[in-house]
């Protein structure tokens, strides 16, 4: 039973700190003028939450350009098709969430899977439109993706 406890007390205690390091980094692309080695430390790429969710696919998933951003421009760059429980990646979040420039900014990375199945079935061309996110449809359909 302790171990029990101690093992969700891990796990909510690294959910905590991935939201708690999304809430401390600027969110609109204006406010990022600096060098992100001067916001990020190293290890923050790999925080993941107990759903095996990344700073970047937090990020990604709610719109938050900026940190997005700084992620990829960082020298510890993140695994861009790094994979949740649920098995999707950032692109797949971002597509469902309407941000036609964290979509954008993870496309030009070159390293994207658009064709990137979740543990459903689903691409983020489907995530895309599920939502009736248009724009987002277009932009993948150019950049390969699949239905």
């Amino acid at each position: 039973m302790f171990l029990l406890l101690f093992a969700l007390a891990i796990v909510r205690s690294q959910q905590q700190r991935v939201r708690a390091r999304l809430a401390q980094l600027p969110t609109q692309p204006a406010t990022c003028t600096y060098n992100p080695e001067q916001v990020l430390h190293p290890t923050d790429v790999d925080l993941e939450d107990d759903k095996n969710r990344t700073l970047l696919s937090h990020a990604a998933g709610e719109g938050h350009e900026a940190v997005v951003q700084m992620l990829l421009l960082s020298t510890s760059k993140p695994e861009v098709n790094k994979k949740d429980k649920a098995g999707r990646a950032p692109l797949s979040h971002a597509a469902g969430a309407w941000d036609k420039a964290v979509v954008l900014a993870l496309l030009a990375t070159g390293q994207v899977d658009v064709n990137a199945q979740d543990k459903s079935g689903r691409t983020p061309l489907d995530h895309a439109v599920s939502v009736g996110n248009t724009t987002t449809m277009h932009l993948l359909r150019e950049s390969g993706a699949q239905r």
